[in-house]
């Protein structure tokens, strides 16, 4: 699927509506959930990471985990999404898999 976002704005309404369906099919799975991201550099991965962090009421700073690989960011109990959905996950971790070989 190709999604093609014009503004920061449009990118964060994506992030909601594709948390409030994860949220839906964690509901129904009970597990983790995984998402990739796969685009050329520069194409809006950590982006849309950083919108989805917002909505899931990260505060820090959310930056591309290109040298360190991954980085985690603990998410606040009771955050709910602008639908009304309570986040069901308790981190948000983003992992940076373009330098891994294996």
């Amino acid at each position: 699927m190709e999604i093609i976002s014009h503004s920061l704005v449009e990118t964060e309404q994506l992030a909601v509506e594709c948390l409030a369906q994860l949220i839906k099919e964690k509901r129904q799975t009970g597990k983790a959930t995984t998402v990739g991201l796969i685009g050329n550099l520069g194409s809006g991965k950590t982006t849309f990471t950083q919108a989805v962090a917002r909505v899931l009421g990260v505060t820090g700073r959310v930056t591309s985990p290109t040298f360190v690989i991954m980085k985690n960011y603990r998410l606040s109990e009771g955050v709910a999404l602008p639908t009304s959905k309570a986040t069901p996950w308790g981190n948000l971790i983003h992992i940076y898999c373009y330098r891994l070989e294996s």
